[in-house]
């Protein structure tokens, strides 16, 4: 056994305490469960939190008993490669616009091949050696080179995997963001500020195994490489439980509202009229509504998505989001001139003007003030 101090037994169990902390929340009724149910959001990240634990709870056993690292590799290579993937797939199912859509399983593959080789190269590797070996005496071990060959690539992999979904990620995220914009009436939700902020601690995630390849495992116990990538984690964490659990997005369930019916170009005419539609939203105040979509707006004036968001950019040279955020703000301004709220907090004027939180207003709110600074400018 080597030696190992108290606050490298610390680092380590840092990342296993937060993780089982958050898979204890996920298993705890929510109201938000039963919204995502059937989504695999919930599966995909308990799956998450598990490899994570099982990943560093390895590395415990490693820091007290180096010689049986070997009988336990083909798994850590294994989940290693897997937690890219995985945390890929709940990104995909978190921004999929298009419930055809479906995560492909060709993902798994290189992973459990990964895995197939170590657990073959295990059991046919010599048993003359002196008990289980070391990874760093593996190499000098004969019968252990082809094996110590896979231990070194692994980071490699690790590395390969790690940059390719995060940029799989972000781009998902891009194009999340320019298809909801136009979708959702909240700034705040559909802006996912929380997963461009967990996608940046990804990118810094990656460079890690490089970091590792420069020095021996058994020397990095004791570095501040293992502290950065155990408070990353850390942080990971508790920005994907948190947000998740008090539903931070806009999440797209149902297949029916997100395809166009096509309607005749003689009935668009009669559809929507710039006097019918402001008489809509002067008379029934669809921007009330804090959870309004542009689908709940075009059921409600017999037309498509498509065909009421051309006409929203065309008459008034916003989107639909920035239409109705604009909506409420005037609504809010009367409702300030109204003495009869006076009383009222701010908060209640805010939610009463159809804002969904605070937040959510003061996005609204500074693009606002953008845009009334570009037309002076």
């Amino acid at each position: 056994m080597q030696t190992v101090t108290v606050e490298d037994l610390i680092t380590m169990l840092t990342p296993m305490f937060s993780g089982i902390v958050c898979i204890v929340l996920l298993l705890l009724d929510s109201p938000v469960w039963s919204q995502l149910k059937g989504s695999g959001i919930r599966d995909t990240l308990l799956t998450y939190y598990l490899l994570i634990v099982f990943n560093w709870g390895v590395m415990v056993v490693y820091a007290f008993y180096p010689n049986r690292f070997t009988d336990l590799f083909a798994w850590v290579a294994f989940t290693m490669l897997l937690v890219p993937v995985v945390l890929y797939r709940f990104i995909f199912i978190l921004t999929r616009t298009d419930s055809n859509e479906r995560f492909s399983k060709l993902h798994y593959v290189l992973p459990v091949i990964v895995l197939g080789i170590n657990l073959a190269w295990l059991f046919l590797a010599p048993e003359d050696a002196s008990g289980r070996v070391s990874i760093e005496n593996m190499h000098t071990t004969p019968g252990y080179e082809g094996f110590y060959i896979l231990a070194s690539l692994l980071l490699v992999f690790r590395l390969l995997f790690g940059i390719g979904y995060t940029l799989l990620g972000i781009r998902r995220y891009r194009l999340y963001r320019r298809l909801i914009i136009n979708y959702s009436s909240d700034l705040y939700l559909s802006s996912l500020y929380w997963l461009r902020l967990f996608l940046i601690l990804s990118v810094c995630f990656v460079i890690i195994p490089l970091l590792i390849m420069s020095a021996p495992l058994k020397e990095l116990l004791g570095t501040y490489q293992l502290i950065l990538v155990a408070l990353i984690l850390f942080v990971q964490h508790i920005i994907l439980c948190f947000n998740v659990i008090r539903g931070n997005y806009v999440f797209v369930t149902d297949q029916q509202r997100l395809c166009d019916a096509a309607i005749p170009a003689a009935d668009k005419e009669k559809q929507l009229k710039q006097e019918t539609f402001s008489r809509y939203i002067e008379q029934q105040k669809p921007y009330l509504d804090p959870h309004l979509t542009i689908v709940d707006m075009a059921d409600a004036l017999h037309t498509n998505r498509s065909y009421l968001s051309a006409f929203i950019n065309n008459t008034y040279k916003m989107n639909f989001s920035q239409f109705v955020n604009e909506c409420r703000l005037q609504e809010l301004d009367r409702i300030i001139a109204n003495p009869h709220c006076l009383e009222n907090t701010n908060i209640e004027k805010i939610t009463s003007a159809g804002f969904g939180s605070y937040q959510s207003y003061h996005r609204a709110h500074r693009m606002h003030e953008e845009r009334k600074r570009l037309k002076l400018s």
